[in-house]
């Protein structure tokens, strides 16, 4: 029988509160990410432990809330044509 793997904590940006389903941190537990108000969250909102690892790869990050979606500027690449 093997043992249950375990991730470690997976890191939590400034401005930011993590919350787990599972506070062992064991296979299938999510981590789910939401910002201080007046920021916005770029990245994953929520990461699955797989196997010891937290997927999507990357640590969500907390941005000063402007106005701007940032999330769109984030995602996507933009041209200027002249």
């Amino acid at each position: 029988m093997f043992a249950e793997q375990k991730c470690n904590f997976p890191g939590s940006p400034a401005h930011s509160t993590v919350t787990f389903s599972d506070d062992s941190l064991t296979n299938g537990a999510i981590a789910s990410y939401s910002c201080e108000r007046g920021f916005e969250l770029l990245g994953p909102a929520r990461r699955v432990c797989d196997n010891g690892s937290w997927t999507p790869e990357g640590i969500p990050f907390c941005a000063v809330d402007n106005g701007i979606d940032l999330q769109l500027l984030f995602t996507n690449q933009f041209s200027i044509g002249f």
